[in-house]
C-alpha cells in the first residue's frame, strides 16, 4: 500500500469518517495521521498538536502503552477487533487494527467505533441478574423462617458473605426518635461481637450521618481518622467497634426508623444500588412484621380501654372508678404510682385530685396540693410540643438545683411518663401520671387513649355541673335583672345586688368602685356588708388611682383580679398594702365594670375572711348586667345632657350671626358659657400677630367679681408656653388647683395669684391652617365640671365666625389697598375721587408724583429693583402723607389730603423732594397744587398732573441731550 500515491484523496476520504481513525508507529506508537472526527472528539485544533505525539499518553491519557500495543501481534491480513475503556474520555470503544506499510515502514491502522451504550446495557443486564439471586436469597431467609429474629441474622449472613464484610449491623431509631440502638448482628468468625456497645446511642451523635441519608440515600466514611474529628464521641465509639470505614443505608420507611450499617467495605456505585434493593427488602418485611405486631397491640389496648370504659360508664361513684382505672394503667405499664394532676381554672396551681399506689410504696397525694404552675411550666410546653413527657432518669434529665428537682426527689420519684389531659377546645387541664422505679416500656399508646376516655368522661361530667351552675347562675342574674329594672331607686337597687352576690359567694363586703371621669381617682360609691362587719365606704373616697394600677392591668389581661392572700401576694412596703391592711382586707375577689368602648370604668369587689371559691362566672355575669344598665342611664343622662349643649350651642350661634355688634354678642355669649359651667368669669385670650403678646379682648365676670381684663393686656406669650404646648397635646388644659399644680416660684403663678385664680378650664381658638390663635377660658372658686364639651363647641363657633370676619377684613383690604407697596390703590382713588367730585367744599392739596427713570431700571438690573424703588419711593410718601397717598399707575403716586393748610402742605411736598433727593438710587417728578375751595376737582388734578410733567422734562433737558429728551418727551407725553 503507498500512501504517497493520491495522499490529499485519501486523507479527505478519511476525514469525511465519523469515527476515530488514527496511524501509528508500531513500534515508537507515534501518531502519523488523525483524521478530522478524532480531532474534535479530543479537541486539537491544527496537526502541530499531534504530529509524532504519542497515541497512548495523548489519545488515553497514559503514562506507558497499553497490553495490547505490547503484544504486536498485528497483522496486514487480518484485522483484529477489541472493546476497550478510554479513561480521558470515560466512554467504551470497538476498536480495529490493522498493519499497514508506507514507504517501506510498519504502521498500525486504527479504527474506534464508541461502545458505551452497547456496553452499559450489557452491565446492567448482568447486574440484574446478580440482584435479583441475592434478593431471591434474602426473600427465603426472611419469609421461610419462624423465628423473626433468627431470619434478619441468616439476612445479614448473606449480605456479609456477597460483600465480605467483617461486620453487618440493623440499626433501629427509637419511637421518639431520640436514640438508635443496634437491634441485630452478624460478624465475621473469630470477632467479637459489639452490639452491646451501641445501645440508646444519643441520635445526635450521627445527626451528619442522617443529613447524608435524606441527601444521597446513603452514609459513607471511606476512613474514619480522615473524615471523623478524632477527638470526638463517635471517634472513640467506632475505635472501639474496631471499624475503619463503613456505609450506612436508611430502610426504606417515612421517615427511616432502621438503618442497615457494614464496616470496613468499599463499595462502588452498582454494589451500591445492589444493597440499597436489599434494604428495600428487608424494609418490607419489617413493615409487614410490625404491622402484625401492632395488630396484637391494639387488640391488648382495645380491652385494656373497654375495661376503663366500662369502669366509667357503669360506676355511680365516679371518684372510685377513677381510682380503679388508675390501678389497671399501673399494673399494664408495670409502675408504681399513677394519678391525676389537675390545674386550677386561674391555672396557678396544680393539685393531685386522684391516686393509685402499688403495694409496698406509701401515697404522696398530700404532698402534690396547691404547688404553683411554674413547677411543671417546662412539662406543659413539651405537652404541646410532642404530646407527652417521658423521663428515664430523674437524676441525669432535671437540673439539681431546680424546684422540680426537689419535689421529684421528696416523692422519691425517679422515672416517669405523663400525657396531658385535655378539654373540649384541647386547652390542657391536667395529665395522668406514671412513675418507676426504672422506666422500661416508653410507649404511651395505651395511656393516650385512657387519658382519652378520661377527658371524655371528665367532660361530660363537667357539662352536668356547667349546666347546674348556669342554672344557678340564671336565678341570680335574674334577680339582679329584676332588682334593677323594676325599681325606682337605683341606689337601692344596687345595695340589694350586692348583697345577693355577697351571699352567693359567702363573702362579708361587696362593693363597687367607680373611676373619676379624669381617671385621676376611684372611689366607693355602693356597698354592702356582712351583719358584724362596719362599712368601709367612707374610707374609699377619691383615692389616686396610681394605687391600683397594677389591678387594671390585670383586669385587661386576665378579666379579673384574685387575691387569696393580701400578706403573701402584696409587697408589704407599697401603698396599696397599707390600705388593704387598714381596711382590713384578707382575701378578695374583683371583676371589672366597663363602657360601652370596653373601657375599664370601675370594679365590683367582693372580700373575704378566706377565699374559697375563686370561679367569678357569676360575678362577670352580674358585672355585666350592672354595666349594661349603668350604660342605659347613661345614655338617657347623655341625651339630656346633649339637648342641654344643643340648647347652649345655639344660643351661641344665634347671638353670633343675627348681631351686628361682635363685641357685645361675645360677652353675651360668655355670659351663657359662664352660666352653664357655673363660673365667676369667662373670658377671651387672643395672640398677637407677631406671636409676641397674649391680651383679654373680651370678658364676661359674675356679680360681685370685678373686671380683670384690663390687667390682662400685652402679657409675653412665654408666660403661657406650657399651656400653648398642651393644647396641641390634649386639646384642653384644665387646673383644678393653681396652688398644687402650677410651679409657686414662676411667674405664671405670681400673674394668676395676683388675678385671683384658683381653678380654670381652658379651650384653644384656631385659625383655618389650624394655628392657635387664642382661647377661652372660665375660672371658678372650685372646679366641679370638667366635661369641655361645650366650650369646645362654642370655641368652634367663635374660631369660624372670627375666620368669617378675618376674611371679609382681608377681602376688603386686598381691593382698596396695592399689594406691593401696601398703600391705597387705584380702586381706592376712584372711591375717594367721586366723593370730592360730589361734595368738595372743604381745602385740599392735590399732588401728582412720577418716578423717573423706572423703566430703564427695570430694563437694565431687572424688575426686583425696579420694585425696590418703587418701594422705597411710597414709604416716603407714607410716612409724610399717610393714608392719604393713591398708587394709580406703576410709577405714579397721586396724594390727595383734605383738611390742612397750604403752608403745611407745601411744607410736607418739600421734605418728600428732600428725602428723595437725598437718596442717589431714588428721583421723582412731582406737580401739585392747593385750593382752600374745591368747587372742581377735575381743574385742580389736571393743574398737578400739569405741573408734575414740566417738572419731568426739566428733569430730562438735564440729564439728556436737547434732541434726545424731545423725543423721550414726546414718547412720555405720547403714552400719558
Amino acid at each position: 500500500m503507498n500512501i504517497n500515491m493520491n495522499a490529499d484523496t485519501y486523507k479527505q476520504i478519511l476525514d469525511e469518517i465519523n469515527n476515530i481513525i488514527y496511524i501509528s508507529d508500531v513500534d515508537t506508537c507515534e501518531i502519523y495521521f488523525l483524521n478530522k472526527y478524532a480531532m474534535e472528539e479530543f479537541g486539537l485544533k491544527s496537526e502541530e498538536e499531534w504530529i509524532n505525539q504519542n497515541c497512548y499518553n495523548l489519545l488515553q491519557g497514559r503514562e506507558m502503552p497499553c497490553d495490547f500495543c505490547y503484544n504486536k501481534n498485528f497483522s496486514h491480513d487480518t484485522p483484529s477487533d477489541r472493546t476497550f475503556y478510554n479513561p480521558r474520555t470515560n466512554e467504551y470503544y470497538n476498536l480495529t487494527t490493522k498493519l499497514i506499510t508506507i514507504d517501506g515502514k510498519h504502521y498500525k491502522l486504527e479504527v474506534a467505533c464508541n461502545a458505551t451504550k452497547k456496553v452499559n446495557m450489557q452491565k446492567r443486564f448482568y447486574n440484574q441478574i446478580e440482584i435479583t439471586q441475592l434478593i431471591d436469597q434474602c426473600i427465603e431467609a426472611l419469609y421461610h423462617g419462624e423465628d423473626f429474629n433468627l431470619s434478619i441474622i441468616n439476612l445479614l449472613k448473606i449480605i456479609s458473605s456477597y460483600y465480605g464484610t467483617t461486620r453487618i449491623y440493623l440499626m433501629e431509631v427509637s419511637e421518639d426518635r431520640k436514640f438508635i440502638s443496634a437491634t441485630h448482628e452478624c460478624v465475621t468468625q473469630g470477632l467479637d461481637p459489639k452490639k452491646d456497645l451501641i445501645q440508646n446511642l444519643p441520635i445526635e451523635i450521627l445527626n451528619t450521618g442522617f443529613y447524608k441519608f435524606e441527601d444521597h440515600g446513603e452514609f459513607t466514611v471511606a476512613g474514619i481518622s480522615e473524615e471523623i474529628d478524632t477527638t470526638s464521641y463517635v471517634y472513640r465509639l467506632l475505635k472501639n467497634l474496631e471499624c475503619k470505614s463503613f456505609i450506612g443505608i436508611p430502610l426504606q420507611n417515612d421517615p427511616a426508623t432502621e438503618y442497615l450499617v457494614m464496616d470496613n467495605i468499599y463499595m462502588d456505585k452498582n454494589d451500591k444500588l445492589l444493597l440499597k434493593a436489599v434494604c428495600k427488602t428487608i424494609s418490607e418485611f419489617i413493615l409487614k412484621y410490625k404491622r402484625i405486631e401492632n395488630l396484637s397491640k391494639q387488640i391488648k389496648i382495645s380491652q385494656i380501654v373497654n375495661q376503663c370504659i366500662e369502669l366509667l360508664h357503669c360506676s355511680d361513684d365516679f371518684n372510685k372508678s377513677i381510682e380503679s382505672l388508675l390501678e389497671i394503667i399501673g399494673n399494664y405499664y408495670g409502675g408504681n404510682r399513677t394519678y391525676i394532676i389537675k390545674i386550677s381554672e386561674d391555672r396557678q396551681f396544680i393539685s393531685t385530685t386522684h391516686e393509685w399506689v402499688k403495694e409496698g410504696f406509701e401515697s404522696t397525694k398530700h404532698m402534690t396540693q396547691n404547688l404553683p404552675t411554674e413547677i411543671v411550666a417546662h412539662w406543659l410546653k413539651k405537652f404541646q410540643e410532642e404530646g407527652e413527657v417521658i423521663l428515664r432518669s430523674v437524676d441525669d434529665e432535671i437540673n439539681v438545683n431546680s424546684k422540680l428537682y426537689e419535689l421529684l426527689k421528696k416523692l422519691n420519684c425517679n422515672s416517669l411518663m405523663l400525657v396531658p389531659i385535655r378539654d373540649k377546645n384541647g386547652i390542657i387541664t391536667g395529665y395522668i401520671g406514671v412513675n418507676y422505679s426504672e422506666l422500661l416500656d416508653t410507649d404511651t399508646t395505651v395511656l393516650k387513649a385512657v387519658c382519652k376516655t378520661i377527658s371524655e368522661f371528665m367532660l361530660k361530667h363537667t357539662r352536668i355541673e356547667d349546666l347546674s351552675k348556669q342554672i344557678k347562675i340564671s336565678q341570680v342574674v335574674n334577680q339582679c335583672i329584676e332588682l334593677l329594672h323594676y325599681s325606682d331607686d337605683f341606689n337601692k337597687s344596687i345595695g340589694s345586688l350586692l348583697e345577693i352576690i355577697g351571699n352567693h359567694y359567702g363573702g362579708n363586703r361587696s362593693y363597687i368602685m367607680k373611676i373619676s371621669e379624669d381617671r385621676q381617682f376611684i372611689s366607693s360609691t355602693h356597698e354592702w356588708v356582712k351583719k358584724g362587719f362596719e362599712s368601709k365606704n367612707h374610707m374609699t373616697q377619691n383615692l389616686p388611682i396610681e394605687i391600683i394600677e397594677h389591678w387594671l392591668n390585670k383586669f385587661e389581661e386576665a378579666g379579673e383580679v384574685i387575691l387569696r392572700s393580701v400578706d403573701d401576694e402584696i409587697t408589704v412596703h407599697c401603698k396599696l398594702y397599707e390600705l388593704l391592711k387598714k381596711l382590713n382586707y384578707n382575701s378578695l375577689m374583683l371583676v371589672p365594670l366597663r363602657d360601652k368602648n370596653g373601657i375599664i370604668t370601675g370594679y365590683i369587689g367582693v372580700n373575704y375572711s378566706e377565699l374559697l371559691d375563686t370561679d367569678t362566672t357569676v360575678l362577670k355575669a352580674v358585672c355585666k348586667t350592672i354595666s349594661e344598665f349603668m350604660l342605659k342611664q347613661t345614655r338617657i343622662e347623655d341625651l339630656s345632657k346633649q339637648i342641654k349643649i344643643s340648647q347652649v350651642i345655639n344660643q351661641c350661634i344665634e347671638l353670633l350671626h343675627y348681631s351686628d355688634d361682635f363685641n357685645e354678642s361675645a360677652e353675651s355669649l360668655l355670659e351663657i358659657i359662664g352660666n352653664h359651667y357655673g363660673g365667676n368669669r369667662s373670658y377671651i385670650i387672643e395672640i398677637s400677630e407677631d406671636r409676641q403678646f397674649i391680651s383679654s379682648t373680651h370678658e364676661w365676670f359674675k356679680e360681685g367679681f370685678d373686671a380683670k381684663k384690663y390687667m390682662i393686656q400685652n402679657l409675653p406669650i412665654e408666660l403661657v408656653e406650657g399651656w400653648l404646648n398642651k393644647f396641641e397635646e390634649e386639646g384642653e388644659v384644665i387646673l383644678k388647683s393653681v396652688d398644687d399644680e402650677v410651679n409657686t416660684n414662676s411667674k405664671l403663678y405670681k400673674v394668676l395669684k395676683k388675678l385671683d385664680y384658683n381653678s380654670f378650664m381652658l379651650v384653644p381658638l384656631r385659625d383655618k391652617n389650624d394655628i392657635i390663635i387664642g382661647y377661652i377660658g372660665i375660672n371658678y372658686s372650685e372646679l366641679l365640671d370638667t366635661d369641655t364639651t361645650v366650650l369646645k363647641a362654642v370655641c368652634k363657633t367663635i374660631s369660624a365666625f372670627i375666620r368669617k370676619h378675618d376674611m371679609i377684613d382681608k377681602l376688603e383690604k386686598m381691593s382698596y389697598f396695592d399689594e406691593l407697596t401696601k398703600v391705597k390703590n387705584r380702586n381706592a382713588y376712584l372711591e375717594k375721587y367721586l366723593c370730592l367730585k360730589e361734595n368738595a367744599d372743604e381745602k385740599i392739596g392735590i399732588g401728582f408724583v412720577d418716578i423717573n427713570g423706572l423703566k430703564t431700571l427695570n430694563d437694565t438690573k431687572g424688575h426686583i429693583c425696579g420694585d425696590k424703588m418703587i418701594i422705597d419711593v411710597a414709604t416716603i410718601l407714607y410716612n409724610t402723607f399717610g393714608e392719604n397717598v393713591y398708587r394709580v399707575g406703576g410709577d405714579e403716586f397721586i396724594i390727595l389730603q383734605e383738611n390742612i393748610s397750604e403752608e403745611k402742605f407745601t411744607k410736607n411736598i418739600e421734605k418728600v423732594k428732600h428725602l428723595i433727593n437725598a437718596n442717589p438710587k431714588l428721583s421723582a417728578s412731582i406737580g401739585y397744587t392747593w385750593t382752600n375751595v374745591c368747587d372742581n376737582i377735575d381743574d385742580k388734578l389736571h393743574q398737578a398732573d400739569k405741573l408734575m410733567y414740566s417738572e419731568k422734562q426739566n428733569y430730562y433737558q438735564k440729564k439728556y441731550s436737547k434732541k434726545k429728551n424731545s423725543y423721550i418727551i414726546m414718547l412720555v407725553y405720547s403714552y400719558k
